[in-house]
């Protein structure tokens, strides 16, 4: 919300360099994750479900270029989302 933005001492995080890293997910109310992590993958539990926020610039120039992996782990495997 507009006054949650306000308390923010970051002036874009969306752009921020802070906004990229390994996060792990402890809230969410997407069904599939939900649903991955209670119920696990072809009877493997889940043991760890996190986002990686990463950003690059072609040949080290020009404007940044965003990439975001949902990644869910199982004991024994896991599944990886990717987009850019």
């Amino acid at each position: 919300s507009d006054r949650l933005a306000a308390l923010t001492p970051t002036a874009d995080p969306a752009s921020s360099p802070l906004l990229c890293g390994t996060w792990d997910i402890v809230w969410t109310t997407e069904s599939e994750l939900l649903a991955l992590t209670k119920r696990g993958l072809l009877g493997l539990p889940c043991t760890a479900a996190y986002q990686a926020i990463a950003r690059t610039r072609e040949g080290g120039a020009g404007p940044w270029a965003y990439s975001l992996d949902n990644a869910i782990e199982f004991d024994g495997g896991f599944l990886r989302v990717g987009s850019t």
